[in-house]
C-alpha cells in the first residue's frame, strides 16, 4: 500500500469501459429502496442472541435461525413496553 502525503487523493481507481461502479452510499441506498419497496411490513421469527442492553436504553442483540443470523437493535422507546425480559436463547418474533 502506498502511503500519501496528507491533502494528497489517491488516484481514482481504473474501471473498464461500460461498468457500472457505485459508492457504497449509492449501493446502500439502492438496498434499502429495493428491500423496503419489495417488504413494506415483514416479522421475522427467531432466536435472540448476544443481547446487550446499553446505558442509552437500546437493546442490541443478534436474532439466529438455522444457519443465517441478523443484527438488531430494539430502541428505548421501544423497549420500555416490553412485557418480557429479553434474553439469549428466548424464541421471539420481531418486526
Amino acid at each position: 500500500m502506498t502511503r500519501l502525503p496528507f491533502g494528497d487523493a489517491a488516484p481514482a481507481p481504473r474501471t473498464r469501459p461500460g461498468r457500472q461502479v457505485l459508492t457504497v452510499e449509492e449501493l446502500t441506498a439502492r438496498i434499502r429502496l429495493h428491500l423496503e419497496s419489495a417488504y413494506p411490513t415483514v416479522w421475522v421469527e427467531g432466536e435472540l442472541s448476544n443481547c446487550r442492553r446499553w446505558n442509552t436504553g437500546h437493546l442490541y442483540f443478534t436474532l439466529k435461525g438455522g444457519a443465517a443470523q441478523m443484527r438488531g437493535v430494539m430502541f428505548r422507546s421501544a423497549f420500555r413496553y416490553l412485557r418480557f425480559e429479553p434474553a439469549d436463547g428466548l424464541r421471539v418474533v420481531a418486526r
